[in-house]
């Protein structure tokens, strides 16, 4: 628990990138976002319904 005077911060996120049971490098999951961010896509989602 923090003291004092409460603490806040802004996150901003372009992208969050994962592939599900793979360890994707930090390099390929760059590549594979520029693509999308080159391609004009916005976001996919491939997450089962919530």
């Amino acid at each position: 628990m923090f003291k004092g005077t409460p603490r806040t911060w802004d996150m901003q996120v372009d992208w969050l990138y994962y592939q599900s049971g793979r360890t994707v490098s930090a390099q390929a999951a760059q590549k594979a976002v520029a693509g999308f961010a080159a391609a004009g896509i916005p976001y996919v989602d491939t997450l089962p319904g919530r």
